[in-house]
């Protein structure tokens, strides 16, 4: 996140068709302070892409959500203005906590993280909003694997193997919160949340034996898994696009 701003950092002289892209937030400030002391000294803002890609490295929202809340508070200390968040369109699912936090930090940055979370998931969940912020940490903390893999890959290979196990292991300890809360009586809006979960569940597994798949070379099963996340995730359109 760009809480890492005000770490040491130099800048990679320009060479024309040679440039060496910046590989953390500290060198890209770098080049942004740079701008905006000798070059430009009006109003500007961060266009930038949270939710284009990463809830797919994500699916559980929570690690996500944190940067999000970090990049839009430091704004100010970046001396910009604003952020456009370039995304799909439908990224809400499990839930839309990211937009939330995204939102309600740009308009007051002293908005307190923990208590918008606690919020968001009892108006989403309700009574059982512990339940399912529980599972869906766990969900991030698992596909964390996914950031390290591409970093350091000859270091995971234990957890590679297991990855997909793993992953089922936490959709089936969280089964009977699940099926508690979807046989009550609950609002209908926090039924729906409950019902996404569900089909969040289905779509985890495919999607981390996908992964696991890929991790371990076999590339025709990764295809066939991801066929099946596709599958889910069509289904998943066509029943809930009208909310």
């Amino acid at each position: 996140s760009y809480s890492d701003f005000d770490k040491p950092a130099t800048k990679t002289p320009y060479v024309r068709n040679k440039l060496v892209w910046p590989s953390s937030a500290a060198e890209n400030i770098v080049y942004l302070r740079d701008w905006q002391e000798k070059h430009f000294k009006g109003d500007s803002f961060l266009f930038y892409y949270h939710l284009m890609w990463n809830q797919y490295k994500d699916p559980g929202y929570r690690n996500l959500s944190r940067v999000i809340y970090e990049d839009m508070y430091n704004l100010k200390k970046l001396r910009l203005g604003g952020n456009i968040s370039c995304e799909v369109f439908t990224c809400q699912i499990p839930n839309d906590f990211p937009h939330r936090i995204m939102a309600r930090t740009l308009w007051n940055r002293d908005v307190d993280y923990y208590n918008e979370e606690k919020q968001c998931f009892l108006e989403t969940y309700g009574a059982g909003a512990a339940a399912a912020f529980a599972y869906l940490s766990n969900v991030s903390d698992a596909f964390s694997l996914i950031y390290r893999y591409y970093n350091d890959p000859e270091n995971t290979r234990e957890e590679q193997r297991n990855f997909a196990a793993n992953v089922e292991k936490i959709v089936l300890d969280f089964k009977p919160e699940l099926e508690k809360y979807l046989s009550m009586p609950l609002p209908r809006a926090q039924h729906i949340s409950w019902e996404l979960l569900d089909v969040h569940t289905e779509y985890i597994i495919a999607y981390a034996r996908a992964y696991r798949a890929k991790y371990l070379g076999k590339t025709k099963e990764a295809d066939r898994q991801l066929e099946v996340f596709n599958l889910i995730c069509d289904k998943i359109y066509t029943k809930y696009a009208k909310y």
